[in-house]
């Protein structure tokens, strides 16, 4: 017998074995692959394709044929199976990353919080992300979020600060004073506390601010709404409040100044910003306070002794101070 004929009655016992296979007379690896058409083409093109042979016998033929095709089959399966896990793991992790985006969304305010300082004689200026300018005074420390909530604006202040703030009516922006808030709606104003933190003041150039502390008994809570030109003074000794017109430019020039001016003030105003722009502590009689001087003069770099001696020079005031350069008395 000629290959040709030998291999035509190859493929016509595969035919044959194709059929049993449907009958259920041959138990194959996948016998459901065999119900469809197009498994039986395909192992008819496999067959085309198996080289020339002698052997007589048809088994092991049939075998690498349906292996062959059984293999490619159960690959494309996989191949299927694994295009469909990976859009799954593309589609699952849009949807983490969408919910994550979501919750961050919602979040009141940014859990990531800064906080910077000044020392001696310094001053610095900071930008915060609702865009309020914020210029920080000597020797003092302001916290804030990295990012503020949708509906309110919280800093932490220990020192001299000026704010402009950014208007937005949904959410207040409030400054933290150790008990003492100071609330504001697109405004600028200052804050001030001395290093002994006995009161806290606060300038208000333009708006308006409510400022929210302790009642004389402790156990509410006091409001009072500051317009502009006007200090308000809460002694957190006295808890007693003080409110009293003033020039809110001139007093909150030391922004744009490079140094700190005063203009006809008394020491009871002068001092706790010297200790501030110095980091010292002053302590003065009680009749060097009660006297009623008024002094007026610019600092920049100059020492605190040279301004101590002018104003013992033109007010009679002596000073002195201790062995460390940090604590000086005035009588």
């Amino acid at each position: 017998m000629c290959l040709y004929d030998k291999r035509s009655t190859m493929k016509r016992n595969l035919k044959e074995w194709i059929e049993a296979c449907r009958q259920g007379d041959i138990v194959s690896d996948d016998p459901d692959l065999l119900s469809d058409e197009r498994v039986t083409r395909e192992l008819m093109r496999q067959w085309d394709r198996v080289p020339e042979t002698r052997d007589e016998s048809l088994d092991p033929i049939k075998r690498i044929v349906w292996n062959r095709i059984s293999g490619q089959l159960s690959l494309q399966k996989a191949q299927v199976r694994m295009r469909l896990y990976r859009r799954l793991c593309v589609a699952a992790s849009l949807f983490i990353v969408l919910l994550g985006g979501y919750a961050f969304l919602q979040k009141p305010e940014e859990s990531v919080r800064c906080e910077f300082s000044t020392g001696n004689q310094d001053k610095r200026e900071v930008l915060l992300s609702d865009g309020t300018r914020v210029i920080l005074g000597p020797n003092s420390r302001f916290g804030y979020p990295e990012r503020f909530g949708s509906d309110e604006r919280r800093v932490v202040l220990d020192g001299q600060a000026f704010f402009q703030v950014a208007p937005n009516s949904s959410a207040p922006f409030s400054v933290d004073v150790d008990g003492v808030q100071v609330t504001a709606l697109g405004t600028s104003f200052e804050i001030f506390v001395p290093t002994d933190r006995h009161c806290v003041e606060t300038i208000l150039r333009t708006g308006k601010v409510r400022i929210d502390h302790p009642s004389a008994d402790g156990s509410a809570t006091e409001s009072h709404v500051l317009l502009p030109g006007r200090r308000l003074t809460f002694d957190r000794t006295t808890r007693n409040t003080t409110v009293e017109p003033i020039d809110a430019v001139r007093y909150t020039e030391w922004i744009s100044d490079t140094g700190q001016s005063f203009k006809n003030e008394r020491l009871q105003f002068i001092l706790p910003r010297l200790e501030r722009w110095y980091g010292v502590e002053i302590r003065p009689d009680e009749g060097v306070l009660g006297r009623g001087d008024r002094f007026t003069f610019k600092i920049t770099d100059e020492s605190l002794d040279h301004i101590l001696n002018l104003i013992q020079s033109s007010s009679g005031i002596k000073w002195q101070k201790d062995a460390s350069g940090c604590l000086y008395w005035l009588y």
